[in-house]
């Protein structure tokens, strides 16, 4: 008899639980989101949530910092906008720590230029997206990110 036949048909069935299935046992995936601008951090809040992601915003630099530490996020969205550190400040802050380097970040910029995306790339994010926010392309980045980081 193979090993997947002992298991608990319960247990054999998680993996349906973990593909976004409600449920008491399934995972919700934490994003922290990081912007000195309000409206945009109301704005990827809302799709993010409503993709039943849990989502926990912070207007400073420092104070997402702290965030980290105390939630543990599965993803990071930084703004180019935030204030008291910059985006790559805090990126560069986040993965020289041992215990969250593994966490993706991503930056949102206002630019797509190549210095900015070199200069994100050099302080630990995995991406960039450009503002405004395309809601598809936010959710197919923060989909995939989850996907490669679990």
């Amino acid at each position: 008899m193979d090993r997947v036949s002992q298991i608990p048909a319960t247990v054999q069935s998680l993996p349906d639980i973990f593909q976004g299935q409600t449920g008491e046992y399934a995972v919700t995936c934490k994003i922290l989101l990081a912007s000195g601008d309000r409206s945009l951090l109301e704005c990827a809040e809302r799709i993010l949530s409503n993709q039943k992601y849990q989502v926990y915003s912070f207007v400073d630099g420092i104070d997402a910092l702290t965030g980290v530490v105390n939630h543990r996020p599965d993803l990071i969205l930084v703004d180019t906008s935030l204030p008291r550190l910059t985006a790559h400040q805090f990126c560069y802050l986040v993965k020289c720590n041992v215990e969250f380097r593994s966490i993706p970040a991503i930056i949102l910029s206002n630019t797509d230029g190549l210095n900015e995306r070199a200069e994100g790339y050099s302080a630990g994010a995995i991406y960039q997206l450009v503002k405004p926010l395309d809601d598809q392309e936010l959710l197919r980045v923060a989909r995939y990110c989850m996907t490669i980081c679990q």
